[in-house]
């Protein structure tokens, strides 16, 4: 079993537990990432044999699964508290099932992680590479709504 598997086997057994998720097999998939909506959901990312997230219940049952178009990889996985899932990776962020695609900076920023405000709207941990040599850290909340980059909460140089 190579390490990327055995990886997201470690992340789901916390995730399982803290939502009542029972153990899942999931079958004919490549899982890439996990996560659960706010009604206890396991979110299931996959990119085989093309980019989808699956919605399964805490007993296992598939309830849906969700087409990403535009996305080749993911590497960012998460719900807000409506349950609207957004998936992404180092270039991109998607809500999926909505047309809402924020345009970000990609040739010199990079998505590094995703969380929400109490309004759902995205704070995003970015990778700034736009003043090289310098790479800075960047908090980024986004209005989704309206797609403007409302606050940028801290940047922080990371000295690499």
């Amino acid at each position: 079993m190579s390490a990327k598997p055995i990886a997201l086997l470690l992340l789901a057994i916390p995730l399982a537990f803290a939502q009542s998720v029972d153990s899942i097999l999931l079958l004919n998939q490549s899982p890439a990432a996990i996560a659960a909506d706010p009604q206890g959901n396991l979110l299931v990312a996959a990119t085989q044999p093309s980019v989808a997230v699956s919605r399964y219940t805490p007993q296992g049952g598939l309830i849906e699964t969700l087409p990403a178009p535009n996305l080749t990889a993911v590497t960012l996985l998460a719900a807000d508290a409506q349950g609207a899932i957004y998936a992404g990776n180092a270039a991109t962020l998607l809500r999926i099932g909505s047309s809402w695609t924020p345009q970000l900076p990609t040739d010199s920023f990079a998505l590094n992680a995703l969380a929400f405000d109490p309004q759902s709207n995205p704070i995003l941990l970015l990778t700034d590479r736009s003043q090289l040599p310098n790479v800075f850290a960047r908090v980024l909340k986004l209005d989704h709504s309206t797609d403007r980059k409302s606050t940028r909460l801290n940047s922080s140089h990371l000295g690499i």
